[in-house]
């Protein structure tokens, strides 16, 4: 049976007290020389931990954990045996305690606490996203309006440049920052006369929410076999830029798996966030553009 939205409302009012209390902790190390650790993971921008991702998940940890028994928990700096709960309880608690490790490290401001309510079949719930350093916190829950600071957040007429954001790894090899360029040509040509801003110095959460707020705009990742972005960067921000009016989808225009058994990565697919349908089917259309000319 799925939740209520006075249920839904009480998830989100504790999840929106938990991103506080880590925004608090994460702030406190905030341009101080801090260790850095490593996940033995493939690419550094999701490898790298310190302790303040540690410290923003005890922080959430504290509000969250005991708050409903019937809620499972997954969630980024735990360990993974520890997160079979969202394939047994009905919904679970999907949880970064810091996105965008290195902005943070770097200084760079775009990190953000995310914090989701996810069902067991996939399906975003609820989504609450806070930016410590800019003060800002985006939230929404399914069926409702999406928020920024508590007030309604919707996706606007276009503005003046194309916003886009990307995973600086799409750009790395050859082969993928020409994939990068064929689907950029594609989209500049929905409106020739706007300039295309890149966006890299962020975290994905962070990407993710800047959509809704600078139109056109569209953050993606292609598809890769492994690495990138996981379940834990997409959970709150699938429901908050649906919420907004926006588009979330994979790369071949379904729904992204929110919790699939076969592992939390979420690049095998590729993910595409976009201000309006239109530049997402662009987007989609364009790299299956350029898949058939390598199969060619």
């Amino acid at each position: 049976m799925g939740l209520s939205q006075e249920q839904l409302k009480h998830c989100l009012n504790a999840a929106i007290a938990a991103a506080y209390q880590a925004g608090a902790r994460v702030m406190k190390h905030y341009g101080t020389a801090v260790d850095v650790g490593s996940k033995g993971g493939l690419f550094i921008a999701g490898d790298v931990v310190t302790v303040a991702d540690r410290e923003a998940q005890d922080a959430v940890f504290g509000v969250l954990r005991g708050f409903d028994d019937s809620i499972g928990m997954l969630s980024e700096e735990e360990e993974p045996a520890a997160a079979k709960s969202r394939f047994e309880k009905e919904c679970f608690w999907c949880i970064d305690p810091l996105d965008g490790t290195l902005p943070f490290l770097e200084r760079t401001n775009g990190f953000a606490i995310s914090i989701g309510l996810v069902s067991k079949e996939g399906e975003p719930l609820m989504g609450v996203v806070y930016a410590p350093a800019f003060s800002d916190l985006y939230c929404a829950i399914q069926g409702g309006p999406a928020l920024k600071n508590g007030q309604p957040l919707r996706i606007g007429e276009p503005k003046g440049t194309f916003h886009l954001s990307t995973s600086a790894n799409d750009a790395v090899t050859p082969e993928r920052n020409r994939m990068l360029n064929f689907v950029m040509e594609g989209l500049a040509k929905l409106d020739p006369k706007r300039k295309m801003n890149p966006v890299l110095h962020a975290g994905a959460v962070v990407k993710a929410c800047w959509i809704i707020e600078n139109p056109p705009a569209a953050y993606i990742t292609f598809p890769r076999p492994e690495g990138g972005v996981s379940v834990w960067d997409c959970a709150a921000t699938a429901c908050i830029v649906k919420a907004a009016g926006g588009w979330v989808s994979d790369f071949f225009g379904n729904p992204l798996e929110l919790n699939r058994r076969e592992s939390t990565y979420m690049h095998h697919r590729g993910l595409v966030y976009a201000s309006n349908e239109t530049v997402a089917r662009t987007a989609i259309e364009r790299y299956a553009e350029w898949q058939k000319t390598k199969e060619s």
